[in-house]
């Protein structure tokens, strides 16, 4: 369990470090397609480790009596879901389209999935 979370700990240093260095070295307006591609997909690859450790240690902190084993996999999946709605308003703030609803739309969207996967105990 330990070790699991080691990993996850250094994809988030590695997903942190990659989205400054495209930060810093490529520029949106000179870029095409691959530069944005690359902030996106860095932009996930640091924030679904972040609000994994993050939901963990949450979950660990509300729930003292319980076995910390089974909390890994719904902190991942929440983790995954939120990064997800971050890199969508993103990339919806990028066309300039990213409206109050629109937000809370994919919010919503990600909820419905999450309690899909709640009632199923996956």
């Amino acid at each position: 369990m330990n070790h699991l979370l080691f990993i996850i700990f250094i994809a988030a240093i590695l997903g942190w470090g990659s989205l400054g260095v495209i930060l810093t070295k490529i520029s949106p307006y000179t870029s095409h397609l691959f530069g944005l591609l690359f902030f996106y997909i860095s932009l996930f690859i640091a924030l679904s480790p972040t609000f994994t450790i993050i939901s963990y240690l949450i979950r660990i902190c509300l729930n003292k009596k319980e076995i910390y084993f089974s909390h890994i996999n719904t902190s991942f999946r929440q983790g995954t879901l939120l990064a997800i709605i971050v890199c969508i308003c993103f990339f919806f703030q990028s066309l300039r389209v990213l409206t109050w609803w629109n937000g809370s739309l994919v919010l919503f969207l990600a909820l419905f999935i999450e309690l899909y996967f709640m009632s199923k105990d996956i």
